[in-house]
């Protein structure tokens, strides 16, 4: 089954598609490129409580969307119909900033829609979902990557993803066909 590979370092690194030190790196990106693919994105960068805080102007996500969404058993699928040069395989990206939280040791929350969702992702695949009410966010959703490890926490290590991601949302998107500098010659 394909998600198992999402439980050991040697299959995240295949499907994330980067080392093992540079999972915490594709953490923070991987829902950097989310946020700024939804519209209105911002971010924070805590070094005192050592915590990434993400967050986009969308139109949130319900209980059944976050159960959905950080499932790391779920089918591979993408919303994207274009592969973007700068970006990885398309349809994992969710799926190993989950495994990559679990591995580095980053608690994931997200708030949205007045609720704050604390994800875990057990060892066997499951993901645990506790729920409370925050009278943070009533608009978008904001993700809160809290690193319990005081050895991979950098924020330079971030701030690059982070500011790339904010550039995106001031430029126009491009109409028509992709570039051809995107695809491999025999394509």
């Amino acid at each position: 089954q394909d998600w198992l590979r999402f439980l050991t370092s040697d299959g995240l690194a295949e499907k994330a598609g980067c080392p093992p030190s540079d999972f915490d790196k594709m953490v923070v990106k991987e829902f950097a490129d989310n946020a700024a693919d939804i519209g209105g994105f911002g971010y924070d960068v805590n070094e005192d409580e050592k915590t990434v805080s993400i967050w986009n102007g969308g139109n949130g996500l319900s209980g059944a969307d976050i159960d959905r969404l950080f499932d790391i058993k779920r089918p591979l699928r993408s919303s994207k119909h274009w592969r973007r040069g700068q970006r990885g395989a398309l349809g994992n990206g969710i799926r190993v900033a989950l495994a990559g939280c679990r591995l580095c040791n980053i608690d994931l929350t997200i708030i949205s829609n007045r609720t704050q969702y604390h994800i875990n992702l057990l060892d066997n695949g499951d993901t645990v979902t506790t729920m409370q009410d925050s009278d943070l966010s009533d608009e978008g959703t904001r993700i809160v990557l809290k690193f319990l490890d005081d050895n991979i926490f950098r924020k330079s290590r971030y701030l690059s993803f982070l500011q790339v991601a904010v550039m995106t949302q001031q430029t126009k998107t491009i109409t028509g066909k992709p570039l051809a500098s995107w695809f491999k010659e025999e394509d």
